[in-house]
């Protein structure tokens, strides 16, 4: 009876275990059977939103960007002629001081060529006495040889003495002219209205012939020499060694800090190089604005002055066939995305001839007004679908006709040779 008693005790402890899991697994299976099945959704495709630009198609003018530092157009240095004492200066003859043209700006001490201008003069009185006598000898043996009582011999010998006296006149004429050329060099005058850049001569300094008394330049215009790149030369339909009147050129912003201000200026490409320098490569043109200084007092700004280092922006010609794009459409590698009629992207390899800051300008198989996206895309593929959001970017403005799309808004349409604008 123990043994059974035993026997089962040791089935119950290992039966139990067994008949534990099976009954948590079945009650499991139930559970897992029984459970509620979770409320359907509707799966929705997420798309990507995209800002949309259109494109504009036609001719293209675009700002060119230079550098160059502000040259006198003309410049001289002012040589005394004369010998002598400087006695006078003008008040403007000083560094930076102005003056008219014909202006007496040195005046040299002149007592010596009075003196001699005095000696030649009574020189000339008495040749012009020995001449007369001379004449009248010449006409009494004239007389003589028509009786046959003076020789040949004598009338010849007083010809000479004739022609002896008048060339001596006609020497001292000739001294005086000279002469009284040397007195009037005592004055220098201004050969142009302009400004002193170096002076180098004062008052009681003794000046030989030749000695520089200064460097001036003029005022009625000022020149800008700007280099130039092969590949933006291209877009300025400039010829080297072209020249142009001022005002026909291509026009030119000049911009400068000074003062403490932004300035501008206006002006115009008047002549391109005709030699490319052989170091940098870059070909140069040169930009004139007339009248400076005269324009800065007129209108109460500051003038264009020579010496300063100036940023050139110059209108380049029109660009034919050209496409203009927001610079944030263009992918690297110049590529574009345009957006076709079920909104899928398409993409497109395009040529991009210029950036001109928030745009771009371009070449491509592209329509006007066609939709291109604005937005960059991390993996943005041919075919996707994007949700395209409302308002379109801004487009460029249309100059003249309309026909022509024009980068160049800061220029003055009206008025491109104008002087001088009010600082910006």
């Amino acid at each position: 009876m123990r043994r059974i008693l035993r026997f089962g005790t040791i089935a119950l402890k290992i039966l139990a275990p067994i008949v534990t899991v099976v009954l948590s697994v079945f009650a499991a299976q139930w559970l897992i059977a029984t459970k509620p099945a979770p409320p359907q959704q509707d799966e929705t495709e997420v798309l990507p939103a995209v800002h949309v630009a259109c494109a504009q198609t036609g001719p293209v003018c675009f700002p060119v960007r230079s550098q160059g530092t502000v040259m006198p157009r003309t410049e001289s240095t002012l040589i005394a002629q004369v010998a002598g004492r400087i006695l006078k200066v003008a008040d403007s003859f000083d560094e930076s001081g102005f003056f008219k043209k014909n202006d007496v700006l040195v005046e040299i001490d002149p007592r010596d060529y009075d003196v001699r201008i005095r000696r030649l003069d009574a020189s000339k009185e008495a040749a012009q006495v020995e001449r007369d006598e001379a004449q009248q000898r010449l006409n009494r043996q004239l007389k003589l040889r028509e009786r046959d009582v003076a020789t040949q011999a004598e009338l010849d010998q007083a010809q000479a003495a004739f022609d002896v006296a008048t060339a001596r006149i006609a020497e001292l004429n000739a001294q005086l002219d000279e002469a009284r050329y040397a007195r009037d060099d005592t004055s220098v005058v201004a050969p142009f209205d302009g400004c002193i850049r170096e002076k180098n001569a004062d008052v009681g300094q003794y000046v030989t012939t030749g000695t520089p008394l200064a460097t001036c330049f003029a005022t009625d215009a000022v020149e800008v020499r700007l280099p130039i790149n092969d590949d933006e030369l291209a877009f300025l339909d400039l010829p080297l060694g072209t020249s142009f009147a001022p005002g026909e050129g291509a026009p030119v912003i000049l911009r400068a800090d000074f003062g403490g201000q932004r300035r501008r200026w206006q002006g115009s490409i008047v002549r391109s190089e005709a030699i490319v320098d052989r170091k940098s490569r870059m070909a140069y043109l040169v930009a004139s604005v007339p009248s400076p200084y005269d324009a800065a007092r007129q209108s109460g700004g500051h003038p264009l002055a020579v010496g300063m280092f100036v940023e050139a922006t110059i209108r380049s010609s029109e660009v034919p066939d050209a496409i203009v794009l927001p610079a944030a459409c263009v992918e690297s590698g110049g590529r574009i995305f345009t957006i076709d009629s079920s909104d899928r992207l398409r993409a497109k390899e395009i040529q991009v001839l210029r950036r001109v800051g928030e745009w771009a300008v371009v070449r491509g198989d592209l329509t006007n007004d066609q939709r291109v996206c604005a937005t960059h895309l991390e993996r943005a593929v041919d075919g996707m679908r994007v949700q395209v959001l409302d308002g379109v970017a801004r487009k460029i403005p249309r100059s003249g006709d309309g026909s022509i799309l024009d980068l160049c808004g800061e220029f003055d349409e009206k008025s491109p040779t104008h002087r001088m604008t009010e600082a910006e």
